[in-house]
């Protein structure tokens, strides 16, 4: 199955990571959402593969990965719509609502971001539920 995909990840404390080619990030305690898509070989099973990083570390591939090995980082929720490519409009309507972290995520387009912060979960948890469930 190949789609689009959002996570929702929890950061407990300010940090500074180093994220590949972006240098280094100052990460504030909270909720992140990171919006990919999935229509490579195995689909939507990369969700699996981002959630395995977050229990197990290992090489970083994409910008997320960085995120995800991190120790405190923590995959607090998921969501998926199939057969639709949405990564690029859900980052972009995300602007006028959260904080972009500039350049996250989306060296292939021309996104600001393809990672959202917010301080309040149940404000992303709407959003994307609002979104996903058209």
């Amino acid at each position: 199955m190949k789609g689009s995909y959002t996570l929702l990840i929890r950061i407990p404390r300010n940090l500074e990571i180093e994220v590949g080619s972006l240098g280094f990030l100052t990460l504030k305690k909270g909720y992140y959402a990171y919006n990919g898509s999935a229509f490579g070989p195995g689909g939507l099973k990369r969700v699996e593969r981002h959630q395995g990083k977050s229990e197990e570390g290992g090489n970083c591939h994409w910008h997320v990965d960085y995120l995800l090995t991190l120790e405190c980082s923590e995959v607090v929720d998921v969501f998926r719509k199939k057969d639709s490519d949405h990564e690029c409009s859900l980052s972009r309507n995300m602007q006028n609502n959260f904080e972009a972290i500039d350049s996250f995520g989306c060296s292939d387009c021309d996104c600001k971001s393809h990672l959202y912060f917010s301080e309040d979960r149940k404000k992303l948890v709407d959003f994307f539920e609002d979104f996903y469930l058209d």
